[in-house]
């Protein structure tokens, strides 16, 4: 994925990194936080400090949560989508589902999770979009590609970063019909990869 960057968007990418460190070491989600990136320095870094001070107040509520993600994905295999956390404006746990969220979540709604969870409906399971990076990955595999992937939870597909210099090798091998792309894949041509599987 090619980035510009400049001071306030490096600033705010380290803060972001750092925050992101912190929060899979409180929590055991593998969530994703997304912000959004205000014009200065002094912005970006107001919004990080409310961030972490976001963090400390919902610190029994980041612990009262802890079980949801093992815990719903364990429940409902075939529908769960994926849980991350969303700091602003107010703290709270996003479940998504295919189907039945509303009820699936319910039980968990008490305590101090009354108020602290979101469901949101999603195309695809999160097991779906496992199972769809590893069978891609694998066709990738088997033609020589060097890619890197994942699962974007957040908005429900998985992604894979081919270089530039394989994209026309790459679109060779969909017109031949060597790979076929799933519905939930996305492939992102970048200058390069960090690191090839």
């Amino acid at each position: 994925m090619k980035l510009k960057m400049n001071k306030k968007h490096l600033l705010f990418s380290v803060i972001f990194m750092c925050l992101t460190v912190v929060t899979l070491v409180i929590t055991s989600c593998s969530a994703k936080i997304t912000t959004t990136v205000t014009t200065d320095d002094t912005s970006a870094r107001d919004f990080a400090l409310k961030i972490m001070e976001t963090q400390k107040s919902a610190a029994p509520i980041e612990d009262a949560g802890r079980s949801l993600e093992p815990e719903l994905s364990a429940m409902y295999p075939a529908t769960f989508g994926g849980l991350w956390v969303v700091y602003t404006p107010k703290f709270h746990f996003v479940v998504a589902f295919t189907s039945g969220g509303e009820e699936a979540a319910q039980p968990y709604r008490q305590g101090l999770l009354t108020d602290a969870i979101e469901v949101r409906t999603v195309k695809y399971s999160y097991r779906t979009l496992q199972q769809a990076q590893m069978e891609f990955g694998a066709a990738l595999g088997k033609l020589n590609f060097k890619f890197e992937s994942g699962v974007n939870v957040m908005d429900n597909y998985t992604e894979f970063r081919v270089t530039k210099a394989d994209m026309p090798r790459f679109d060779d091998a969909v017109k031949a019909g060597k790979l076929l792309i799933p519905e939930c894949v996305r492939v992102e041509p970048v200058d390069g990869l960090a690191r090839p599987d």
